[in-house]
């Protein structure tokens, strides 16, 4: 069995931000935030309209704001969700949000 490295990066945010991250395969995440709903506040359910992303309907509402960004080592393109000193990956947000 192959076990993936975990890599240190960093996340560039459209405004000029910056926030180091881990990079666990197709996952990044804050260092201190590997257990997602121990970093945002997940809803009990989620609520979203038609003209409405998914995924950043529950980034809003788990206390969050959804950014566009790219990492930096490779410049590729990622949906995160922003909050205080915590990123987390959209796709692995919803992973999170579904098994709980």
């Amino acid at each position: 069995m192959t076990t993936l490295a975990i890599n240190s990066d960093t996340l560039l945010i459209e405004n000029g931000k910056s926030y180091p991250v881990q990079v666990d395969g197709n996952n990044l995440y804050s260092k201190d935030c590997k257990v997602i709903n121990k970093c945002f506040s997940f809803p009990e359910k989620l609520k979203f309209s038609s003209n409405q992303n998914i995924l950043f309907s529950l980034c809003y509402q788990s206390e969050g704001r959804p950014k566009f960004a790219s990492l930096k080592s490779n410049k590729k393109k990622v949906q995160v969700c922003v909050k205080d000193k915590y990123v987390v990956e959209l796709d692995e947000m919803m992973g999170q949000f579904k098994k709980k």
